[in-house]
């Protein structure tokens, strides 16, 4: 009775949870990386775009 209880459980939860697998769906890019420039410590230039590094203890640009 209780294996059955088990799997029941297991039936519904996954019967629950399997059709919110699409809405997970994220959107990913492919970033061609040839043009990487290092404008600090903790920041890149990709193409026209600017990543900037988040919890990154880095010395910026001009800091002697």
């Amino acid at each position: 009775m209780r294996t059955m209880d088990t799997h029941a459980a297991l039936i519904l939860s996954l019967s629950l949870c399997l059709p919110l697998v699409p809405l997970a769906r994220t959107h990913a890019e492919t970033i061609d990386g040839r043009r990487v420039v290092i404008i600090d410590g903790d920041t890149i230039a990709l193409g026209r775009e600017r990543v900037r590094l988040l919890n990154v203890d880095t010395p910026e640009g001009a800091v002697t």
